[in-house]
């Protein structure tokens, strides 16, 4: 109930007369730390190179005031994390070379306006819950132990230069999450028809996100 009234406050904004519409296209730029452990006590890193992917915004900016607005967005970007050049796995074949999944993100953001006219400086901070799909054939036969729903906070300065209807920028967000992105603890089966499984402990290092955006004044 209480993430159902998350997303309700989320998303009101795109049901109401929002004063400016952004569509923002860039890339996001993320690493991870992936951790398979052993039953006798060892870890083994797995994904430490950081991936590119795409990240696409629609933004609803309203309550605009001199020096503050708020914003909801709807989201797609990727995240994860692929194999270096220098790791080296002596007990593994691995054919994974990327460990990706791709995200669809709902957030409000409080957006501070220290520079508000023809060229605009924005500082934004909010909360964000995320719904992860991940990618097939990316994380070793794990798939079912991923945790899909992430809540997480975002912080994004940007730069505009407005006109009478339009205004463009660059903005760069940084995206935290709260939540693992699997941890579970290693599995020995004593029976033949039930597979063992080693342990996992996954988190996001770091997301962030670089885009152009262009802003429809309603």
């Amino acid at each position: 109930m209480k993430k159902l009234i998350i997303i309700l406050l989320m998303a009101s904004p795109f049901v109401s007369n929002g004063q400016n519409i952004q569509v923002a296209i860039g890339n996001s730029f993320s690493t991870m730390d992936w951790q398979f452990k052993y039953d006798w006590g060892g870890v083994e890193e797995f994904y430490t190179a950081p991936i590119i992917g795409a990240a696409i915004d629609l933004n609803v900016e309203y309550m605009e005031k001199d020096w503050y607005s708020l914003s909801s967005n709807f989201g797609f970007f990727q995240s994860g994390g692929k194999i270096a050049t220098d790791e080296v796995h002596d007990n593994w074949i691995v054919t994974e070379t990327a460990n990706m999944g791709y995200n669809l993100s709902l957030g409000t953001n409080f957006n501070f306006i220290p520079i508000n006219n023809r060229l605009q400086l924005m500082l934004s901070i909010g909360p964000r819950i995320d719904y992860l799909i991940p990618q097939e054939n990316s994380t070793m036969d794990r798939l079912d132990d991923i945790r899909k729903i992430h809540l997480g906070i975002t912080g994004s300065p940007a730069v505009y230069y407005k006109f009478d209807k339009i205004k463009i920028g660059l903005r760069a967000s940084y995206l935290h999450r709260f939540t693992y992105l699997m941890n579970t603890e290693p599995y020995i089966s004593d029976n033949w028809w039930e597979p063992s499984k080693l342990g996992v402990v996954a988190k996001d290092r770091s997301i962030i996100n670089s885009q152009f955006v262009i802003g429809f004044q309603l």
